[in-house]
């Protein structure tokens, strides 16, 4: 083995671990047929040697630091879905449709928490249609799926996380059902 094999695999191996590191898409999990929502992008290192790097594709631009501007956030393509929530569901679930559709619904249900936290009645309201679309989720991916994965990308500012906070003293007594229907 030349010297120069070897400095091509330890590159190789650091951008394995550089794309793990920012959030490559989990390699377990069925893609559905749908809109793509991820290109993987191939990079020729030598005649016999490509890279494939993963690519949003079909999603809002990065907010930048206009996200975090206000408790809303930027919703551009005006789904109902922060910019940034949406890409980390396609970073969490990418090609997959149906896992796409209940982490959408659960991040508008967290973002109406947020924005309502002060109304008990519509912060249980959207917590109950969370925990549905948790529990549809579970059902479609498999136990390991948790749209509680957003929260940290949910209450990423200050305000937010306050917002949050006041949403989960206010439900803290109130009993949301367990068993649902997947819509």
């Amino acid at each position: 083995m030349n010297g120069s094999h070897v400095n091509s695999s330890i590159w190789i191996g650091s951008l394995i671990v550089i794309v793990l590191a920012v959030g490559y898409p989990h390699p377990a999990l069925p893609a559905q047929s749908g809109v793509p929502t991820v290109a993987y992008i191939p990079i020729p290192i030598d005649d016999d040697l490509n890279i494939v790097i993963p690519v949003l594709v079909n999603v809002p631009p990065d907010p930048g630091a206009a996200g975090s501007a206000t408790l809303a956030g930027v919703d551009s393509n005006n789904n109902g879905v922060r910019d940034d929530l949406e890409r980390r569901i396609v970073q969490l679930y990418p090609n997959n449709p149906l896992a796409q559709a209940y982490m959408n619904e659960a991040a508008k249900a967290y973002q109406s928490v947020l924005l309502n936290s002060a109304s008990v009645a519509t912060v249980v309201a959207d917590y109950t249609r969370l925990t549905q679309m948790q529990f549809c989720l579970e059902r479609t991916v498999g136990a390991d799926a948790r749209s509680a994965d957003l929260v940290p990308y949910l209450s990423n500012t200050y305000e937010r996380s306050l917002a949050y906070l006041a949403a989960l003293t206010a439900i803290e007594t109130v009993n949301v059902p367990t068993q649902f229907v997947c819509p």
